[in-house]
């Protein structure tokens, strides 16, 4: 369920209560909620900041928590959260300059926060351009071990007749961010079935992952569709399916890809139970196609111009 969301007053006080009973110190709504320009495919980002003394796997574990109750409490199951703690310093200065502030226990950490989050931005400028150049560069390289089989049949990767416009910057955080998620699920992915549902702390984790995976997959290829193909797609699976139309993922690759539209719905139905074969099967097969996708956008980002924000 995607779209703008709307917080009148009593919403804004249950969330500060339930801030409050979480031991958040600051939480902000940030990304397009934030700008006041959500569109129907928009999600619900949070960013929360806990007492600095609370150790980082209680964190982890209140912000699953807490994602879970925040989107119960929205009616939606694209709510996120993260932890500004262990946020990467783009992420801090996005919250920063374009987030809403929701809770605020405490305005001295408020002010400790923005002016960390804008120095550490500053800070910072040359690094993501040298991430970038590296980033871009590992994800084309081809996987170690080929996929058993006959290789897959399909269209290769192909730029539009005009350099790419998307926002390169907005596509290369998120392929970072994708890559973290592939690397966690590797790790979540040595567990036996039945090791990891009868562990709530890893088999929630390994639920978040896959989540933030499939979001980032279809995040990209929303921006990417939008800003170069069709701007009026109106689902992400039209992105999916859309990217293998123009060429930038082969067909095989797409199709099963596509089915990410509705991977929440698959972990969260009426927000009540949970699957966990099927959270188990996507776990073990989907990881070689989030590296598959990964490299194909890499490959198309080489043909983007370099991006002002890097």
């Amino acid at each position: 369920m995607g779209g703008p969301l709307d917080l009148s007053e009593p919403d804004r006080r249950t969330l500060r209560a339930l801030f409050r009973r979480y031991g958040v110190t600051l939480a902000y709504l940030y990304g397009s909620q934030a700008r006041g320009d959500a569109g129907p495919l928009a999600d619900v980002d949070v960013a929360v900041l806990f007492d600095a003394s609370l150790p980082s796997d209680e964190r982890f574990r209140r912000v699953l928590l807490l994602a879970g109750e925040l989107g119960t409490r929205f009616r939606r199951n694209d709510v996120h959260v993260v932890d500004l703690a262990g946020a990467p310093p783009l992420l801090r200065h996005r919250v920063y300059h374009d987030g809403r502030l929701l809770h605020c226990a405490d305005e001295t950490v408020r002010v400790r926060f923005a002016t960390s989050a804008l120095r550490d931005y500053v800070d910072t400028e040359p690094l993501r351009r040298i991430k970038r150049h590296y980033l871009l560069e590992r994800l084309r390289r081809p996987l170690a071990v080929a996929p058993a089989g006959p290789p897959p049949q399909g269209v290769p990767t192909a730029p539009p007749k005009e350099p790419p416009t998307v926002d390169v910057q907005t596509v290369a955080e998120r392929l970072e961010a994708l890559e973290g998620y592939i690397a966690e699920l590797d790790h979540y992915a040595r567990y036996p079935f039945g090791d990891l549902t009868a562990d709530f702390v890893k088999y929630r984790a390994a639920q978040h992952s896959l989540l933030l995976a499939a979001q980032a997959v279809l995040d990209i290829a929303t921006h990417i569709v939008s800003a170069d193909y069709n701007p009026r797609v109106q689902s992400y699976r039209q992105a999916v399916e859309e990217l293998e139309r123009v060429g930038v993922l082969p067909p095989d690759l797409a199709s099963r890809l596509a089915p990410l539209a509705g991977f929440g719905n698959i972990l969260v139905p009426d927000y009540l139970t949970v699957d966990p074969a099927r959270v188990y099967e996507v776990l073990m097969q989907g990881r070689d196609d989030l590296r598959r996708f990964a490299r194909h956008i890499a490959d198309y980002l080489a043909g983007a111009p370099p991006s002002n924000n890097l």
